[in-house]
């Protein structure tokens, strides 16, 4: 179910662009009144009907957030490929300490023109990606087999351009493995440390707001596909992405997804 962006929405995506309507309107290609409408809910004067925010406008929004956001394209891909501030006696995660079971061999790969012949619009449909929380995770693991694939793998999606996502739920797991003492197969990091790490990835990707429709889709999705136990998490993951119209995800473990109506990306 994929659910609009409200208008306080775009009022703290403009706010944190730093542009004013007029600016948001060129960006757009729209004008500047159906911003104001847009914002306010409603078109303007006496008998003023609603103006909820497109799907399209919702869209734009969240490419222009994601390849004109505080960093440039070459500052997102440093700071992605950039681990040096982590402990330079970091444990080696073992496959279970993310919950993590298999690796497909085989890759799912979406056939798509050349970015160039798309729009802001189409290429934010396209190629919207949300990144799982194995990906992150082992990023922060230069001794793991997968240290290069997951950062080469992200890294061709900022250099492509293409709108890349994390949501709340990527944070909170993150988190978890981050701070976890590393007898119990964490990282170790302190709390200053992890949160310089959120802070990072906050730079680096699009966050996805934490809308309430998420839960109800999650609830949902684990009753009609029976999931149960830790795979709830999963599922949540895949609540975030079909509120908020991603249809792609990339991940270390296809296996926990297969169940959904997601485009998966093997690594």
């Amino acid at each position: 179910m994929f659910c609009r962006m409200t208008p306080e929405e775009l009022i703290q995506f403009r706010a944190r662009m730093g542009w004013d309507r007029k600016e948001l309107a060129r960006q757009l290609d729209i004008s500047v009144s159906r911003i104001a409408d847009y914002e306010a809910g409603k078109t303007r004067g006496r008998n003023g009907v609603p103006a909820p925010v497109p799907r399209t406008v919702d869209l734009a929004c969240r490419y222009l957030a994601a390849t004109l956001g505080p960093l440039s394209k070459a500052e997102r891909r440093a700071a992605w490929r950039d681990t040096s501030n982590l402990p330079a006696d970091r444990p080696h995660l073992p496959d279970e300490a993310i919950s993590r079971e298999s690796i497909y061999e085989e890759r799912i790969q979406r056939q798509l023109p050349p970015s160039s012949q798309l729009s802001p619009l189409n290429r934010a449909m396209a190629m919207a990606t949300l990144v799982d929380t194995n990906v992150l995770l082992r990023r922060l693991d230069p001794d793991s087999d997968q240290h290069n694939a997951a950062i080469d793998s992200v890294d061709r999606l900022l250099a492509g351009d293409e709108p890349t996502h994390i949501c709340p739920q990527n944070i909170a797991e993150l988190w978890n493995v981050m701070t976890r003492p590393r007898a119990n197969n964490g990282l170790g990091l302190t709390v200053e440390s992890a949160a310089g790490e959120v802070d990072k990835l906050e730079r680096i990707f699009s966050l996805l707001p934490d809308r309430p429709e998420i839960y109800q889709t999650w609830k949902h999705l684990v009753r009609q596909h029976r999931v149960v136990g830790s795979k709830v998490h999963d599922a949540r993951l895949v609540a975030a992405m079909q509120v908020h119209g991603i249809e792609r995800l990339l991940t270390f473990n296809a296996d926990d997804f297969v169940r959904f109506p997601i485009v998966v990306v093997h690594l």
